[in-house]
């Protein structure tokens, strides 16, 4: 019987606020996957207030609007524009598309 490697997690943590363009709990458990990094799950950034203790690496949302103050000098990730900006976005993000943005966000936090 073979041990699995285990991956070595990785200390960034990523705050995914919610969206109507996909589905945030397949998509955290891709970018989990995928970065090795800790996600959270929130409906809006205002309740991200509750757990900034966290320290979060990157912000990531598809809402209009911009980051609060509160968060200068985290990053701040708006998907549709920053990541899926050379594609049509389609109104729901497929598995292929959640995969390629994963791989992207890994990118940003090297």
């Amino acid at each position: 019987m073979q041990r699995r490697k285990l991956m070595k997690r990785n200390n960034n943590v990523i705050f995914l606020i919610d969206s109507q363009s996909y589905d945030r709990n397949l998509f955290s458990l891709t970018l989990e996957r995928v970065t090795n990094c800790r996600v959270f799950n929130f409906f809006s950034l205002e309740e991200t207030r509750l757990y900034e203790k966290l320290q979060p690496s990157l912000i990531l949302h598809n809402s209009d609007g911009h980051t609060p103050t509160y968060y200068e000098g985290i990053n701040s990730v708006h998907i549709s524009n920053d990541l899926v900006k050379n594609r049509l976005t389609p109104a729901y993000f497929n598995n292929l598309i959640m995969y390629d943005i994963a791989k992207a966000v890994k990118k940003l936090l090297k």
